[in-house]
């Protein structure tokens, strides 16, 4: 049997090959038909080698002042050589890669998109902050198609500005001779007559020499593009960052455990490797990648029929939105509506746009439950299946296969439970409980409150387990698939008792799990009472507490507009994203955004919503600030440290208490940016980096890598530590395994913890191991505060 498994992995390895092959040209097919071939990797990588040559063909073009075409390449003067190559090559690699084309319609299509570019940097230059809120909406609303932004840009341009629009010979004629430049510069494309007499026309078709090159540079893409699937048998282990995982050669070569993003890093990767600093971190991702996981078939087959019928539960409709046709005559026009009319038209049209950016939102997340529905159908013929896991270079683990793994959303984790079968126990079935009433979005009570929840919910909680697609109960969950799932294993439970025999994983969350690192480093009272870092009667909720923050500030202020603010209520869900993400390098700018996104989501309206933005905004940064003061000033700290590294032009680097070195070499490429105002940007880059450090991406990059290089840190600890326990279902900062193995897990979390900063000063000897390797003197560290980091071992909510 194991030999046959083996015979079909072997297999299986080799089809997740041919399917990312097909994939690729299926995508690449995709390309062609919307006319965007120019998207793909092999049209780029020409692009970026081309732009420059035609570049330097046209400006001497341009400095030629005789003959017709010398007049038409005066309307563009002013716009940059770079960006009008960059058009006309974007045109071309559209255009000759994916059908025939026709010289006069391809010389059109360029010298328009080349008047638009005029156009639009006009509308920049005339109202900038106008032009970047349309921008900002296009990307809000993930607008990528090219005809719907110039729609929209070229209404709004015309309800301000008076525009001198090209002639079509004009258009023409800036086309024909900007690719009469592409071809004698590059030889990349040619012009081919057909037909006779007056049916004789021109053709624009790719040289032999373009076609080779790209299908020679798809096919090697192609082939290291695979689509990875759970595996039938335990992945091999890793005995070194470079063999483990999976069993053939050609996937372990494309999948080593830690990829190297540079020449320089890989150097170190290999060095480190030689040394055994990886063998702690090899140990841990060896213990998990050895979980079997099976199919919750109830799951599957609940979740099938949802989707099938459209009940949108915890998922995207299956079904395109349809946008409602327009109530109004279309030939009338704005200004002959009347005021009625005028308000129908915008109502429409708000709603319009609406379901324009939901439809677009919804067609990229139907593709993910999709895949998650073929991918478990497919695995629910198997008693187990496993995971390869691999590390980003912060040392965070994440399972290869993409979309349907335990790190997934709530529906893979729905319908992914453990092989392996455990006995309940008394213990197992309150955190049994525990786990439902968390999934249910009932986690800011004690524990016992959740376990009593449970109990008072039974018959709804039954009678969902009952008829899953009758009932409505479990659809207003949070989580509403591991909701289900707990509802059947309930049910289960209270038929057979505690020999009931569990097998969904049971989650422990850490409470803003950045924070709680930032505020052991610091040693931070405050800010550990607030994540839970030292024991209390019941979860403290830093959402909440800087909600009422913000609250106490604008009841203190005389302005009307906080009045507002008020009467629409400021809630934890408002501040969460805001605070969630201040470990990870969030700004006052970013902050904006999250509250801009909340006002929009939950429709807020306001007499002036400006001035409400910019009053709250800061009153939020503020008050996240004043409860988290140790977070931000590690942060600072951090950054602050930077820029003496980045004066002596030398990488940031730190070995976490496991062992794991962080290297944060971001080095800069040789490059020239093209942008335009539509056709996106290109970087015109050298194949080779240089060896200058990337001082930016250094200091933005600091703070987020090294709290996620601690909770990495954190997680394996917490894997290796345990003694008992045999299936593990870890995300970042979310541990889980079964149910009566919960008590021993929430111990080993927070003796792990304490292990890590009770017997280390990650901030000090990052700053001792600098100051020494590059003889240079960082920043005295910020001052630590009175907490007793041994109270995280009674404290029973800091994963809760």
């Amino acid at each position: 049997m194991q030999e046959d498994l083996l015979k079909e992995q072997l297999e299986l390895e080799q089809e997740m090959q041919d399917l990312g092959y097909k994939r690729y040209f299926s995508q690449l097919e995709k390309l062609k038909e919307a006319g965007q071939t120019s998207q793909a990797e092999s049209s780029k990588y020409v692009m970026q080698n081309y732009v420059e040559v035609i570049t330097e063909a046209l400006d001497v073009q341009r400095k030629k002042q005789y003959g017709t075409r010398a007049k038409y390449l005066g309307l563009i003067k002013n716009l940059d050589s770079n960006v009008c190559s960059f058009i006309a090559l974007k045109c071309v690699m559209d255009s000759v890669l994916s059908k025939e084309v026709y010289i006069v319609k391809l010389a059109r299509q360029i010298g328009t998109k080349i008047e638009d570019q005029i156009r639009f940097t006009h509308f920049n230059e005339y109202d900038p902050e106008f032009y970047r809120s349309i921008l900002a909406d296009f990307k809000r609303k993930n607008t990528v198609q090219y005809s719907h932004k110039h729609r929209v840009l070229i209404h709004e341009f015309n309800e301000f500005y008076d525009w001198n629009h090209w002639l079509p010979d004009e258009q023409l004629n800036v086309g024909v001779k900007l690719l009469d430049v592409i071809m004698k510069s590059t030889g990349l494309i040619k012009r081919v007559t057909v037909g006779k007499g007056k049916r004789m026309r021109s053709l624009v078709e790719a040289e032999e020499e373009l076609t080779h090159f790209i299908n020679k540079v798809n096919e090697g893409k192609a082939m290291l593009s695979p689509d990875l699937l759970p595996n039938l048998v335990p992945p091999d282990d890793w005995v070194d960052i470079y063999n483990g995982g999976y069993l053939t050669p050609e996937l372990r070569r494309m999948n080593p455990f830690i990829k190297g993003y540079n020449k320089a890093h890989k150097k170190e990767l290999y060095e480190h490797n030689k040394v055994g600093s990886y063998d702690r971190t090899l140990d841990a991702a060896n213990i998990i990648q050895r979980t079997a996981w099976s199919i919750n078939l109830e799951i599957l087959d609940v979740m099938q029929k949802v989707w099938e019928n459209d009940l949108r539960v915890g998922m995207p409709p299956s079904k395109p939105l349809e946008i409602p046709p327009c109530p109004l005559n279309r030939d009338l026009k704005k200004e002959d509506m009347s005021e009625e009319e005028l308000l129908e038209f915008q109502q429409w049209k708000y709603n319009a746009s609406r379901m324009y950016t939901e439809e677009r939102q919804r067609v990229g997340k139907s593709a993910s439950i999709v895949r998650t529905l073929n991918v478990a159908q497919r695995m629910s013929k198997y008693k187990e299946f496993y995971y390869v896991y691999k590390a980003d270079f912060r040392g965070r683990l994440y399972p290869t296969a993409p979309t349907f793994n335990p790190q997934g959303a709530d529906p893979a984790k729905g319908l992914l439970r453990f092989s392996e079968s455990k006995c309940l126990g008394v213990r197992g079935s309150y955190w049994l409980a525990v786990h439902g009433a968390n999934t249910y979005g009932v986690d800011k009570v004690s524990f016992d409150e959740r376990v009593e929840w449970v109990k008072e919910h039974e018959n709804e909680i039954l009678q969902t387990a009952g008829d899953p697609l009758s009932e409505t109960f479990w659809r207003d969950a949070d989580k509403p698939w591991q909701f289900l799932a707990f509802c059947l294993e309930w049910r289960d439970y209270c038929i057979q008792g505690n020999s009931f025999r569990s097998k969904i994983p049971i989650a422990m969350d850490g409470s803003c799990n950045g924070i709680q690192h930032f505020s052991a480093m610091l040693r931070d009272t405050e800010g550990a009472e607030a994540v839970n870092l030292i024991p209390s009667d019941k979860p403290e909720d830093i959402y909440q507490k800087v909600a009422n923050k913000v609250i106490q500030v604008l009841e203190e202020s005389d302005e009307d507009i906080a009045k507002e603010w008020l009467e629409l209520g400021i809630t934890r869900k408002l501040c969460k994203k805001s605070v969630m993400t201040l470990p990870y390098g969030s700004t006052q700018s970013t902050c904006r955004d999250s509250v801009g996104e909340y006002v929009r989501d939950m429709k807020f309206s306001f007499t002036d919503t400006k001035k409400a933005m910019n009053l709250l905004v800061p009153i939020l940064w503020r008050s996240i600030g004043n409860t988290v003061t140790a977070a931000r000033g590690a942060m600072d700290w951090l950054k602050g440290s930077v820029k003496y590294i980045n004066a002596i032009g030398k990488p940031y680097y730190w070995t976490t208490p496991l062992g794991f070195k962080v290297y944060g070499g971001y080095t800069t490429y040789e490059s020239n940016k093209v942008k335009t105002e539509l056709c996106g940007q290109l970087i015109l880059t050298l194949a080779n980096p240089t060896q200058e450090i990337n001082n930016k991406k250094q200091s933005s990059g600091i703070a987020p890598n090294f709290v996620h290089s601690m909770d990495a840190c954190h997680l394996m600890s917490t894997v290796l530590n345990a003694k008992n326990i045999t299936s593990w279902a870890m995300v970042h900062d979310s541990y889980g395994t079964h149910a009566c193995d919960v008590d021993e897990l929430h111990t080993c979390i927070r003796e792990s913890f304490y292990e890590m900063y009770n017997n280390n000063n990650v901030l000090e000897d990052y700053k001792v191991a600098l100051e020494i390797d590059y003889e240079i003197e960082l920043p005295e560290l910020p001052e630590t505060g009175d907490l007793d980091i041994k109270e995280v071992l009674d404290a029973e909510y800091f994963f809760a």
